[in-house]
């Protein structure tokens, strides 16, 4: 999560969206007072290896005492922590992920990091998995189910989106989107290889709310 008092933006990072990506590109442009939380040690030292800043003002000093933003602070603990002010006044973002594939990738990651992982088929049918995507997807930029973010970036055009993004806070950069967390990934064909007619439904049915937000489809090869 970055809040910037310098440009008025609050970015919201979900999962398995390229936040990371997001997180390290606009800490280039970030002031000594702006909130920046922490990331993945090799995260944390890529954006000190480009001279960028690092996690800073995570911590935040309220009336009930010290309160943490932390990497995936949602929309509704935002607002509570930085107050409606800042909140209602400040350019919010995020990015958000055409589900099947988000799934996929979500799963590929984990497995990397576990050979002995459950099955793709298992992580689908987990409820518990599943409602954890959503929590830290739709959960992170919407209050009672209401999109509260000023922009929603999707992931199919996210360098685009960006850039158009630093138009709109008056920065100009020569760089791009870094890639970050490459270690451990394993690549995969195309996400449509992984579902069947079942499990095509399935998602389309659990994430409901955001394929109609965004108009998101399953396609195959």
């Amino acid at each position: 999560m970055i809040v910037s008092h310098k440009y008025k933006l609050i970015f919201l990072k979900t999962t398995k969206t390229a936040g990371t990506s997001v997180e390290v590109a606009l800490s280039e442009f970030l002031g000594d007072d702006d909130v920046i939380t922490p990331l993945h040690q090799t995260d944390e030292e890529l954006r000190i290896e480009k001279g960028f800043k690092g996690a800073q003002n995570y911590v935040l000093k309220n009336k009930g005492g010290n309160a943490r933003l932390s990497n995936h602070t949602a929309a509704v603990t935002a607002k509570k922590i930085l107050g409606e002010d800042i909140f209602d006044s400040y350019y919010k973002v995020a990015v958000a992920r055409n589900p099947w594939e988000r799934i996929v990738s979500a799963y590929f990651f984990q497995k990397a990091a576990n050979e002995s992982f459950v099955s793709f088929e298992e992580y689908l049918y987990s409820d518990r998995r599943l409602d954890g995507l959503i929590k830290h997807g739709w959960g992170i930029y919407t209050i009672d189910d209401k999109i509260v973010v000023d922009e929603v970036i999707l992931y199919q055009n996210l360098n685009v989106s960006y850039r158009n993004l630093l138009q709109k806070l008056g920065i100009s950069s020569e760089n791009g989107l870094p890639f970050t967390k490459v270690a451990g990934k394993k690549a995969t064909a195309h996400y449509s290889e992984m579902y069947d007619d079942k499990s095509i439904e399935r998602v389309k049915n659990y994430f409901a709310k955001e394929i109609e937000a965004f108009g998101f489809q399953y396609s195959g090869m």
